[in-house]
C-alpha cells in the first residue's frame, strides 16, 4: 500500500469516489503485471505467482527494536 501511495495516489487529485476507485483499480492492474520487483527476481508479481518453485528472497525480516525503560 505504501508504494502505491507514494508512487501514484498522493501525486493525484480525485474529485469522487468512483473516480478513485477506477484510477486506483488500474493503479493496482499496473502494479501487479507491468511493474517489475525486486524482491520477485526483476519480475511482476503476477508473472513471479505463475513460477514454480521459491524465489531468492531479496529482503531481510524486520525485526523490533528494544528500548529501555
Amino acid at each position: 500500500n505504501g508504494i502505491l501511495k507514494t508512487e501514484w495516489i498522493n501525486l493525484e487529485h480525485f474529485d469522487n469516489y468512483q473516480q478513485a476507485k477506477v484510477r486506483i483499480d488500474e493503479i493496482i492492474d499496473l502494479y501487479n503485471n507491468l511493474r517489475p520487483h525486486m524482491s520477485c527476481d526483476m519480475m511482476t508479481p503476477a508473472k513471479a505467482y505463475q513460477m514454480s518453485g521459491e524465489l531468492k528472497k531479496h529482503w531481510r525480516k524486520k525485526t523490533a527494536k528494544q528500548t529501555s525503560v
